[in-house]
């Protein structure tokens, strides 16, 4: 039910904005603000579709995203934020993983009076025991969960806490404030540890085992800081062994350690606690990957056979989307950050046209760094725009393939109308192109 009521929703957006040119840009807007907005209660209070429905449910978004063509640009790419190169498009299943982990913040406030009906099903020491203990045991949990909406609740918390373990291992903080108890990153003989009776005590993270230079406890010093009676030497020894494993791999640094003030906070309590909502911070964390798309990787490629400086993905992306708000320039420039600018060359790759020939000079192939920077016909006119500029205001400035493309980065406030000038001077010289008509410096001043 669920893919044909949004399918149904898009098309009627769809009519409604059909007479609009709306970008992909604009599109995502409508996706996150007019259609998945009216299904947010049943996502959050319904146990989830099933795995064809979601698959279904995310062809139709992205289909209405491209305009029912195929995707432009890697799912996994467009659904970062704008300035790690992708365009805010909402990823649905990491969406709805968030929407059902804000149950766990729920569940530890107790405002609701059906709480108390939870609590006496499964004990009303869960949810703190959720927040303690590793992914190990909600992996236990789930083992004696029946209810198919709880079940969804713990496997999505299950995937928020091993997606906080990958990212949260690169700070000493971080790792120091990792849970013992029933870890799969902490074991001994390929089994999570638990001692109650520690437990009870108030030993519950990594730091517990350590002493203020990042050096572990002795036996004797730990039992006095704890106040346990009797700590097994052999036990002891395991668990503190498993411990430095786990440090070893992880980038944990004493120098840095020496640095922390405070008790640890465990590490799951900071999306719950410390925020009024945490549904958008857990998104962000499950969704935000380090990928470089695949067309920067190119374009790097082709500025170090001309012995230029590489781009970083960050510097271009944040030029793109903070230097104008106007969602038309962002796009465009948008398509040549990742090679899609319909230019007679990608026109030709994708079979709508035989003929790669420059619009302007007739003579090399028309690819975005020929058409914008190597032509004879726009080389003219950046030399021409230059020229301008100094009589304008007696500064200088010399135009070369690698700032036409990507502007001059990174973006600061002295470069920001340079940059301004570049990229709506490639747009000029884009609608040229498209009008079969040579850019001169007169038109572009228009």
């Amino acid at each position: 039910i669920m893919p044909s009521l949004v399918g149904s929703e898009m098309c009627i957006r769809d009519r409604q904005w059909n007479r609009r040119i709306l970008t992909p840009l604009g599109r995502v807007t409508v996706i996150k603000t007019l259609i998945l907005p009216k299904y947010n209660h049943l996502f959050m209070s319904l146990p989830n579709p099933n795995e064809e429905s979601l698959t279904s449910l995310n062809q139709e978004l992205f289909r209405f995203l491209w305009k029912a063509k195929c995707d432009k640009i890697k799912r996994v790419v467009v659904t970062q934020k704008c300035l790690h190169g992708g365009l805010n498009m909402v990823n649905i299943n990491n969406f709805i993983i968030s929407l059902k982990s804000s149950w766990i913040q729920k569940l530890l406030k107790r405002e609701q009076s059906w709480i108390h009906i939870f609590y006496a099903i499964y004990g009303d020491t869960v949810v703190k025991k959720l927040l303690d203990f590793g992914d190990d045991f909600i992996k236990k949990l789930l083992d004696v969960t029946t209810n198919p909406f709880w079940v969804d609740v713990l496997k999505s918390w299950l995937y928020v806490v091993t997606s906080y373990i990958n990212n949260n291992l690169q700070s000493t903080y971080k790792v120091t404030s990792f849970p013992v108890w029933y870890s799969s990153k902490i074991s001994v003989g390929k089994k999570s540890l638990f001692i109650k009776t520690w437990y009870e005590k108030g030993v519950k993270v990594v730091n517990d085992f350590l002493d203020d230079n990042g050096f572990f406890l002795s036996r004797e010093l730990f039992k006095n800081k704890f106040n346990i009676t009797n700590v097994c030497t052999m036990q002891y020894n395991s668990i503190i062994s498993a411990i430095a494993k786990f440090l070893k791999n992880s980038c944990f640094s004493r120098e840095e350690y020496c640095c922390v003030y405070g008790p640890g906070i465990p590490l799951y309590y900071e999306p719950l606690l410390f925020y009024k909502k945490c549904t958008k911070i857990i998104y962000k964390n499950i969704n935000t990957n380090n990928i470089t798309p695949t067309s920067i990787v190119k374009w790097n490629a082709f500025l170090l056979l001309r012995g230029d400086e590489e781009i970083t993905s960050q510097d271009v992306f944040k030029l793109c989307f903070k230097l104008t708000t106007d969602s038309t320039i962002q796009w465009f420039q948008y398509r040549i950050l990742y090679r899609i600018l319909p230019v007679k060359n990608y026109l030709k790759k994708i079979k709508i046209t035989d003929n790669d020939s420059c619009t302007f000079c007739g003579n090399d192939t028309e690819t975005i760094e020929h058409i914008f920077a190597t032509c004879t016909f726009t080389l003219a006119l950046w030399n021409q725009f230059s020229i301008h500029i100094y009589n304008a205001t007696s500064e200088r400035f010399r135009f070369n393939v690698s700032n036409i493309i990507f502007g001059e980065c990174p973006l600061q406030e002295a470069n920001k109308v340079i940059n301004f000038l570049i990229l709506y001077g490639k747009q000029y010289i884009y609608s040229c192109s498209i009008q079969n008509k040579l850019p001169s410096l007169t038109g572009l001043l228009c």
